[in-house]
């Protein structure tokens, strides 16, 4: 029962990540969505059929997510007053990180549910794609971008490059299954024609240089390795060749040929002189958006995740990430080890568009991931499920 329930409620949270902005489509306006509500029921029912084993809080992930919340804090209370109305302790960052604690021990403890939860999260992208391709109202063109029910643009691609490299694994990694095969074709062509109608130059770099990783360590023969790299990169030019032709969308990608970050380059360079003022402990999150206002003349992220926290948390609170992603790091190494490339590639995937992405801290996708990532002993292509000594288990 108690795998039942939190696999049903996984795999329709899945679903409602990948559709994004659904409040939207729904005509609301609420503050708490869909999403946040199945997270909220998830973490509820784990650990109510799970009260007895409350490890998950006392791991090394979470000390160095609670290390982050206080640096954080600190920062900001150090830095006095602001003219950013924001909470000492962010509280997003505290329910994102629960979050992650809990789904990452739900994976571990039931490791088959990760390979059909992502599939559920492609499914939804690729319907999502589906639907703004071909329903009237759901999907339109508008200065060069191609906007879903209403949502930031760069957000959208930014779920459809990670289901794009779900995709891309289940056809390169996965040695059997030819009608899953053809799923992965035809979903792998509507995301990647979302992606560019999108505009988003970071979310279609990171497909590109996720997909050559992938086929790199695909379990192919070095010829057959070269021959695919090429055929891919034929294909890719090919169908960017077509869509850069629509709605104006060459524009877009003429002006990032010529050096244009939108306006990213010149808020990076005025966090980092925030960043030199102020090296070691940082000007926590609100100290951040009053600086930035008084160079920049608006509140604005960072869009940059390395940087965001390196300004809010100083040298203090960017080492502490970085320890939590080499922890990452480790274990989709040794899921590598094991056969299983997906999880690296995810997370490579996903903190190259952290990279580029506002508000990512506290971005459900971004926790989602990492819980994925944790799970160090799923191959996650062919529902194979291993052992930590790389076993096969079932299946």
């Amino acid at each position: 029962m108690t795998k039942g329930v939190t696999g049903l409620l996984l795999c329709l949270l899945a679903l409602f990540v990948a559709l994004g902005d659904v409040d939207n489509l729904l005509g609301s306006s609420l503050s708490i969505g869909p999403t946040h509500i199945l997270a909220a029921l998830f973490v509820l029912s784990h650990l109510l059929l799970n009260i007895k084993d409350v490890s998950c809080f006392f791991s090394v992930d979470a000390y160095l997510l609670l290390l982050l919340v206080i640096v954080l804090a600190v920062a900001q209370a150090g830095y006095g007053s602001t003219t950013y109305s924001m909470p000492m302790i962010n509280y997003k960052l505290v329910v994102c990180s629960v979050f992650f604690l809990v789904l990452a021990q739900h994976f571990n403890t039931y490791p088959d549910h990760v390979s059909r939860v992502l599939s559920v999260f492609m499914f939804g992208c690729v319907v999502l794609g589906l639907a703004a391709l071909f329903v009237p109202g759901v999907g339109e063109t508008y200065k060069g971008q191609f906007i879903i029910i209403g949502e930031n643009p760069n957000s959208t691609s930014s779920r459809m490059a990670v289901a794009f490299v779900i995709a891309l694994s289940y056809l390169l990694h996965n040695p059997e299954g030819r009608k899953e095969k053809y799923i992965a074709c035809v979903s792998l062509i509507v995301l990647m024609v979302i992606i560019v109608k999108s505009g988003s130059r970071g979310s279609l770099l990171a497909v590109l240089l996720s997909s050559v990783l992938l086929a790199l360590l695909a379990p192919l023969r070095r010829r057959y390795k070269v021959i695919l790299l090429l055929a891919m990169l034929l294909g890719m030019m090919v169908l960017a060749q077509k869509l850069l032709s629509l709605d104006g969308i060459a524009e877009r990608w003429g002006s990032a040929l010529q050096g244009d970050t939108a306006g990213r380059g010149r808020i990076w360079a005025s966090a980092f002189d925030i960043f030199m003022d102020n090296p070691w402990i940082g000007v926590g999150e609100a100290g951040y958006f009053t600086e930035i206002y008084s160079k920049e003349y608006r509140f604005i992220d960072a869009h940059n995740l390395f940087v965001y926290v390196a300004v809010c948390g100083g040298m203090v609170g960017i080492s502490i990430l970085f320890i939590f992603l080499m922890r990452l790091f480790y274990k989709s190494y040794k899921a590598l080890r094991i056969g299983a490339a997906l999880p690296l590639v995810l997370l490579f995937n996903m903190l190259f568009i952290a990279a580029k992405t506002g508000g990512v801290l506290t971005y459900l996708l971004l926790w989602f991931i990492f819980a994925v990532v944790s799970v160090g002993q799923v191959k996650l292509a062919d529902n194979a499920v291993y052992n930590k000594g790389g076993y096969r288990v079932g299946g």
